[in-house]
């Protein structure tokens, strides 16, 4: 009988780079050994039923994702309804390049902004080991207009969890959706003076209003941010951060979803080697690219097949994840045999 000695390694990188993906996606199982089948075609095979399959372990990675909002607008709310220098209403959409949340006058009138953004989380709902450990929002100061000013010391802002239907194109102050009000993230206070507004990018935490039990929330439409007690008499307090409509993607909104879910496992019997267990890592992520080492010899996709058979093999197998905005995961599987 044949022995068999397993170890595992985990090493975990980031950097930037393009990778391609390869599978079969109508890989069947042969009844007779069990393995997948390149080609999508069973090949003549003799081996008996007791054959050993061998896999690696289970083992657990964290992984992050990163998502650019498919929505973002601001709103705005102008005492007595009307902003008479610009002639818009408490009924006119904002859509543009900004994202303001701000207690403010225009011309000489005070009033209200607020911003919604949406990120498409709907990958989500297809892993079924996968757990969320935390979310993290990446707000970036605008280039251009003014940044975060205060003349009071209660320049925080609240967010929380929108649970209606909206758009980016017809959202308005008179129609935005209802928010989940039992939940919220309030900021600390963000400096930054009349005189010398502020331009620094923010990162925060948005567990409380997105996450349950390592779970996103059922009724998850998107995410809101107001100004902490909107006393519209209580102005000048404001943050400026740029939008997905900024002619610069690096100061899109950014959401970071960190998951931690399956990593895949080698399978192996009689002549073929392949990668099982990818589901949930293939249902969050459009880019993975499967590197094999076998006895010194590269291979690349889901399965290898073994030409020259021998009695021992040593295989290296390095699952190269690419998230949305180019940032590399490796893990490496090892294993001797």
């Amino acid at each position: 009988m044949k022995k068999y000695f397993l170890s595992f390694g985990l090493l975990l990188t980031v950097g930037l780079a393009t990778v391609v993906f390869n599978s079969c996606e109508k890989q069947q199982e042969c009844e007779a050994c069990q393995h997948e089948c390149p080609d999508c075609e069973c090949p003549e095979c003799d081996c008996p039923k007791e054959d050993p399959i061998i896999e690696s372990g289970d083992s657990i990675v964290t992984c992050v994702q990163a998502y650019y909002p498919t929505d973002d607008c601001h709103i705005f709310y102008y005492l007595g309804g009307f902003f008479y220098e610009q002639g818009k209403t408490n009924d006119t959409n904002h859509n543009g390049y900004a994202l303001q949340s701000q207690i403010w006058t225009f011309s000489g009138t005070p009033g209200i902004s607020r911003f919604f953004l949406y990120f498409d989380l709907s990958d989500y709902n297809y892993t079924k080991k996968t757990l969320i450990e935390s979310t993290s929002l990446y707000l970036y100061a605008h280039p251009i207009l003014g940044g975060h000013a205060s003349n009071t010391p209660t320049n925080k802002h609240v967010f929380n969890r929108v649970v209606g239907d909206w758009e980016e194109t017809t959202i308005t102050w008179n129609n935005q959706p209802d928010v989940d009000e039992t939940t919220n993230v309030t900021t600390d206070h963000i400096p930054g003076s009349l005189n010398n507004s502020s331009k620094t990018d923010y990162v925060f935490n948005l567990n409380n209003i997105l996450l349950e039990n390592g779970k996103l929330k059922a009724d998850y439409k998107g995410i809101s941010c107001r100004p902490y007690q909107e006393n519209v008499n209580d102005y000048y307090r404001g943050v400026t951060f740029a939008s997905r409509e900024i002619d610069n993607k690096a100061l899109f909104p950014t959401l970071k979803v960190e998951y931690t879910l399956p990593l895949p496992k080698i399978k192996f019997s009689k002549d073929i080697f392949c990668v099982i267990s990818s589901e949930d890592l293939n249902a969050l992520f459009e880019n993975v690219q499967y590197v094999w080492t076998i006895n010194g010899e590269e291979s690349t996709g889901e399965y290898v097949i073994i030409k020259n058979t021998t009695e021992n093999y040593t295989v290296d197998l390095q699952i190269i994840v690419t998230n949305n905005i180019g940032e590399i995961s490796t893990y490496t599987i090892s294993k001797t045999f």
